[in-house]
């Protein structure tokens, strides 16, 4: 991407702050007027009137888009042929056309230790193997909850990681634990909740409450005693 002087970045990145809090907080029509807001911005400055697509012609750069709710939110900021964009999504987004898509799953022990190692350091990772271990294993493998506790662990550089591990072993409270300023694993969990249908919600309580770690969508739909007709949305994430 690029900077000019003439650009008020700050403006951009205060709609993005607002957009992210309001989706946080369950404000969908905020997260919508705020993306069309910058989509304003970044087609041409508000303020100066200055157009930022001669800036970009002929030139290759990468759109990174995080979080994208839906295909159209997504639309009017792709860029042309020749530069690429990158768009994470809680949604599969299959509507897009892109060129590749990838499914992002839970993350085996290996790499759970290694994204741990990179925020707390290889050597407390290793001088507390099994500890290390314990934690990834509590954070059921998912990339944001290691990356709290390893930010936990790294912000109390005395603290054991051993304290760490016991302290997620209490399941009711895991969610408190894992949560450090700005970044909460119960925030996420929230934020994907609200943007479900009821029925979505009301499969997601009843998922919950089941004793099984891996079920197939069928098995789900059957031990929910949902209808057949269920079961291919409650596959696809519907």
């Amino acid at each position: 991407m690029f900077a000019r002087d003439e650009l008020d970045l700050l403006q951009f990145h205060t709609l993005a702050r607002r957009a992210d809090r309001a989706m946080h907080e369950g404000d969908h029509r905020s997260v919508s007027r705020d993306a069309n807001a910058a989509i304003r911005f970044w087609r041409g400055h508000p303020l100066a009137g200055l157009d930022v697509g001669p800036e970009l012609a002929g030139r290759q750069f990468v759109v990174v888009l995080d979080d994208a709710s839906s295909a159209s939110q997504v639309r009017d900021l792709l860029p042309g042929s020749g530069s690429f964009t990158l768009v994470t999504s809680r949604h599969s987004l299959t509507q897009l056309g892109a060129d590749d898509h990838f499914t992002l799953d839970v993350v085996d022990p290996s790499s759970g230790l290694a994204i741990l190692a990179r925020h707390v350091g290889f050597d407390r990772v290793e001088a507390e193997a099994e500890a290390a271990h314990d934690i990834v294993v509590a954070c059921s493998g998912h990339p944001l909850a290691i990356r709290v506790a390893g930010a936990q662990l790294n912000a109390r550089p005395t603290h054991s990681l051993r304290d760490l591990a016991d302290r997620l072993l209490d399941e009711e409270h895991r969610l408190d634990e894992l949560a450090v300023g700005q970044l909460s694993v119960r925030d996420s969990v929230v934020a994907s909740y609200r943007g479900l249908s009821p029925a979505g919600r009301l499969f997601l309580r009843r998922l919950g409450a089941l004793p099984d770690d891996h079920l197939t969508a069928g098995a789900a739909a059957r031990r929910l005693d949902l209808p057949e007709a269920c079961e291919i949305p409650l596959r696809w994430g519907a």
